[in-house]
């Protein structure tokens, strides 16, 4: 039970734990973080000098769960109920959590050329859970007699810091082109994307078969010393001048705006050919070997109260064979690709439209949204978003920029109902921005 208790925690917490391109900021031309997602952008901001200031931006999805379909309740408080989760899980199950925490940068715009730099630490967590593995845990495998199953679970936990180097042409006065040079440096990285554990339930003498084929990488988080002393840190904000060379890479940003007297449109392509190679203490774990035990519900009662610890991981140790090697390995940053549109529908209403397409490595998402955005004055504009996802197609979000002398402040999020009702949410964002404009007015657009 203890280990179950262990399992039932752990996959609670991450929905607290672990924290994409927001809909957001692309759709707010003049602001310093719409410059992240198109570099072409950077001829549209307010001033000839942009200092950006430390801000964050997190986003965490679901496949098509909540917090609420997970627990239950009774006299003493909520709990995980297995049974419940259970009757609400897909085939697979994907949680995911995107950070990102800007910390400075700058941009020049002259007349037809612009520059930007800028340093920001990404942190990736994703987890991909076969609800085989959830039945087994917690109802046993008896249920799959006569039958095959995959258990293994996937996952990805990533941070890195990034450094961006940009430059937007103006090429006429209705079109801009842009491009950015990012230098990745990986700070941290564990990440089991392939393989399958196996596991086959007879129905004739009841053996069941563990066949593991299943590999981890890891690089500055894994100290393994066998299965009964393996430690596990990741610390996303880690950053050390030292090793910048080691788990090193780059990527690519390119975009294009058209700008016409009431109407823009762009469009962008993220992280094309980002990857980085990871040398910096690597582990990498190996699990294979076929492994046959008598009875039924054996993993349950691997599980049971009466295991000891030590016994569990003594068992586990030899069902899973883990080869610890130790050798080099590369990653792929994942491409994100963006269409979009702003219209002036007066001088103080704006509406805006925006498709996104995110490869995330285990799979893909196609996002859609539509805003519209009131100036209330000439430092102070406040709007909205509706944005459709796959598994959650009804998320209303709010934004507001001020802009007081040469300060802005942008804040947002993709999904305010979140903030009343979190526990039924599949999806929630949100996002705060600092930067200075200096020369503010002197944009010839």
């Amino acid at each position: 039970m203890q280990m179950r208790i262990f399992f039932s925690l752990a996959f609670l917490s991450l929905f607290f734990g672990i924290r994409a391109q927001d809909m957001t900021a692309p759709l707010l031309s003049g602001s310093w973080q719409s410059t992240f997602t198109n570099p072409a952008l950077l001829h549209r901001l307010d001033g000839k000098l942009t200092i950006g200031l430390p801000g964050l931006h997190s986003e965490f999805t679901t496949s098509d769960f909540s917090y609420n379909d997970l627990i239950s309740e009774d006299e003493s408080g909520e709990f995980f109920d297995a049974n419940r989760a259970i009757s609400n899980l897909d085939v697979r199950n994907e949680l995911r959590n995107e950070f990102s925490f800007e910390t400075v940068g700058f941009a020049w715009r002259g007349d037809k050329l612009a520059l930007g730099f800028s340093h920001r630490n990404r942190f990736t967590g994703l987890v991909d859970l076969p609800k085989t593995l959830i039945q087994t845990v917690y109802q046993g495998n008896a249920q799959f007699i006569g039958e095959t199953i995959d258990i293994a679970p996937y996952f990805q936990l990533t941070s890195i810091n990034e450094f961006n180097f940009s430059a937007a042409l103006q090429i006429s006065d209705v079109l801009s082109v842009g491009g950015t040079l990012k230098y990745l440096s990986g700070a941290a990285d564990a990440r089991a994307e392939g393989g399958e554990i196996l596991l086959t339930t007879s129905d004739d003498v009841y053996q069941l078969t563990l066949q593991p084929d299943y590999v981890i990488n890891s690089s500055n988080t894994l100290d393994y010393n066998g299965v009964d002393d393996l430690s596990v840190d990741i610390d996303p904000a880690r950053f050390n001048l030292d090793n910048l060379g080691r788990n090193s890479g780059i990527g690519f940003d390119v975009g294009v705006a058209l700008d016409f007297d009431n109407f823009r449109l762009q469009a962008s392509a993220l992280d094309l050919g980002g990857s980085i190679d990871w040398t910096e203490d690597v582990t990498i774990l190996r699990l294979t070997g076929d492994n046959d035990f008598e009875g039924l519900d054996i993993i349950r009662e691997l599980l049971d109260d009466s295991t000891s610890f030590d016994g569990i991981l003594d068992t586990l140790e030899g069902i899973f064979d883990p080869l610890e090697v130790k050798e080099d390995y590369s990653t792929s940053t994942g491409s994100t690709y963006l269409l979009g549109g702003e219209f002036d529908l007066t001088d103080q209403l704006m509406l805006g439209a925006l498709l996104r397409y995110q490869d995330y490595g285990l799979n893909n998402e196609v996002t859609a949204a539509l805003s519209a955005r009131y100036l209330f004055a000439d430092f102070l504009s406040v709007g909205g978003i509706y944005s459709y996802r796959p598994n959650s197609p009804a998320n209303i979000g709010v934004n507001a920029v001020l802009a007081l002398g040469p300060v802005n402040l942008l804040l947002a999020t993709d999904n305010v109902i979140t903030i009343f009702n979190p526990k039924d949410a599949k999806q929630a964002s949100a996002r705060l921005g600092l930067s200075l404009s200096f020369g503010r007015g002197d944009n010839d657009e």
